[in-house]
């Protein structure tokens, strides 16, 4: 009974220092991670006109699995298939979001001729002039191939300015061809998790780790 209540003690002052001091651990489990985007169209096609033009500003979000598995043999290519959980893609007062059918991967190509990021996921959403949202994609290419060491996949987001070109491309289609919209990416910036979550999983850590101090402290008292 003295070692329940010591261990305890020992639990509640650790959890209580973490709420106070604001020092967190990494959770040691997987977790979503999203990434915010935004862009300037620069190419409209004629059939999308007047719901979209070149005065218009790209901006939204996706969010990934950071424990994807690479599904490519390949040590300079990583595919991660269907690892993206959520996308918003807003375009003026235009919103389409994830779909259910289509290529969903991001793939990093970490090879001697260039380097690239490349997120492709199906959308969603409203029809324009006829034409449905079909599919989304971001391409970073780096010419010089120094963007990555390797293709594991990147969980801060990858730097701009260490591509030459940044681009997404927005693709509708109808019963008869497809219409795109396409422009430059101007920023891509992390979400930081929420301050309670990081707590909340070190507090976990910290848990299982007193556990097992006790599993061992009792053994040890068995044993003597």
């Amino acid at each position: 009974m003295h070692i329940i209540r010591s261990s305890f003690r020992e639990i509640l002052s650790f959890v209580g220092l973490l709420a106070l001091t604001g020092i967190a651990a990494a959770p040691a489990i997987a977790a979503p991670v999203t990434f915010n985007f935004t862009g300037a169209v620069s190419d409209v096609h004629a059939s999308l006109f007047p719901t979209f033009n070149t005065s218009q500003t790209l901006t939204g979000s996706y969010t990934f699995n950071d424990a994807t598995l690479d599904s490519n043999p390949s040590a300079n290519i990583g595919r991660y298939n269907g690892t993206i959980q959520a996308l918003t893609v807003n375009l003026g007062s235009y919103t389409a979001t994830l779909g259910n059918s289509g290529s969903n991967f991001i793939e990093i190509r970490n090879q001697v001729s260039s380097d690239r990021y490349e997120v492709r996921a199906p959308l969603t959403g409203p029809t324009v002039n006829g034409f449905s949202p079909l599919r989304f994609r971001i391409e970073l290419i780096d010419p010089s191939a120094t963007a990555f060491n390797n293709a594991n996949l990147p969980t801060t987001a990858p730097s701009l300015s260490s591509f030459a070109a940044s681009r997404f491309r927005i693709i509708f289609e109808d019963g008869n061809g497809n219409a795109r919209v396409r422009g430059a990416l101007t920023s891509l910036t992390a979400v930081p998790l929420p301050a309670a979550v990081v707590l909340f999983g070190a507090g976990l850590v910290a848990l299982a780790g007193l556990g097992a101090g006790s599993r061992r402290q009792r053994k040890n008292s068995i044993i003597a």
